[in-house]
């Protein structure tokens, strides 16, 4: 393809590294990642946590960052990572026999928090930035989320 636009709004990641295309642009607002395949350009703008992560290798590159915001080429994704707020993805699993209201919130100048719902026995996979916290509603911290939890249910 010659170009694509990939527009995401909201927590989530954008999975599009097998789209082989010449020119990018990505407009990404929330907590996730957005990962494309750009041989020639990538054009990115991008507010909350995560990275705008391009598989194509060193292009020209034009970027607005927001707070917490990074974008990286494969190769810089490690020294990157060090310099961005680290998200991991978690499952969230409600131990209760009955639907339960938290809140997260994150850390930071610009942090954020919304509530979320989990029934009965249930749960909820998402990607939090590290330093998140789930707290319940008389205002306690349940748990706090931690890099060594990437792919790990925890039981709330």
């Amino acid at each position: 393809l010659q170009q694509v636009t990939i527009k995401k709004t909201g927590n989530g990641n954008v999975f599009a590294e097998r789209l082989l295309v010449k020119d990018a642009r990505v407009a990404s607002m929330g907590n996730g990642d957005v990962r494309v395949n750009a041989s020639q350009s990538l054009d990115a703008e991008r507010s909350g946590n995560g990275s705008i992560i391009n598989s194509g290798g060193n292009i020209k590159r034009n970027l607005n960052m927001g707070n917490g915001a990074t974008t990286t080429s494969e190769e810089d994704q490690e020294i990157d990572s060090k310099l961005a707020p680290a998200s991991v993805q978690i499952t969230l699993k409600n131990t209760a026999a009955k639907s339960r209201d938290f809140t997260v919130r994150g850390i930071g100048k610009k942090g954020f928090s919304y509530g979320i719902e989990i029934g009965p026995l249930g749960q909820r996979t998402e990607n939090f930035p590290v330093g998140t916290k789930i707290i319940d509603k008389k205002g306690d911290t349940l748990y706090e989320v931690k890099p060594e939890d990437a792919g790990k249910t925890i039981r709330i």
